[in-house]
């Protein structure tokens, strides 16, 4: 009776007694790689908002305001994704991956706000400011929201399963004695699984 019930908590074992020794399947957040991150993306948005006029005026030849209306097309398209390819490219090193059209949704929602803050603020000396500053903490925000591990973290289970793969580790394996109980038990974690 006793081997029955020694492996039934080897098979039904807590995870949370585990917890030390379980990584997160999302990487921890760093303000120097924010920083990193958004100073990248306000330089892509300027890079690719200033091809973007450049674009803009040369397709539209017609002179005066067809050249102001092109270039701020071009800026207006150009900018949001450049600042979600430089909070990409640069939150994408290392053994991190997120998500390019989070982080462009983010510049694109960060655009938006602005524009509607101007709106209803009514002061459009303060319009840079908000399309500026909005589109860069939007796309870093949407690229760190998906942001996850590129190759499988190490589990503290047997049988791991973590973002659509199974993966066998060495299981973290515990002496514990029970209180009321006259033997040590051994524990053993087997499955860990996380959607």
């Amino acid at each position: 009776m006793h081997k029955i019930y020694i492996f039934l908590i080897l098979l039904i074992t807590v995870p949370l007694l585990q917890a030390q020794n379980v990584q997160e399947s999302k990487p921890p957040l760093h303000a120097g790689k924010i920083a990193i991150e958004t100073t990248a993306a306000f330089g892509g948005g300027m890079v690719l908002g200033a091809a973007g006029a450049l674009v803009g005026i040369k397709l539209n030849n017609g002179g005066g305001w067809d050249d102001l209306a092109g270039a701020l097309l071009g800026i207006i398209v150009g900018y949001p994704i450049g600042t979600a390819a430089g909070a990409s490219l640069v939150g994408n090193y290392g053994n991190e991956r997120g998500s390019f059209w989070a982080a462009l949704g983010g510049s694109a929602a960060g655009l938006i706000s602005g524009l509607l803050f101007n709106s209803l603020f009514k002061n459009t000396d303060a319009l840079p400011y908000f399309i500026g500053i909005l589109p860069p903490a939007g796309a870093v925000l949407g690229h760190n929201l998906t942001r996850s591990y590129d190759h499988p973290v190490a589990g503290s289970a047997l049988l791991n399963y973590q973002n659509g793969v199974i993966f066998a580790a060495a299981p973290a394996i515990n002496l514990k004695s029970i209180p009321g109980y006259q033997k040590s038990v051994l524990q053993m974690h087997i499955f860990d699984i996380r959607f």
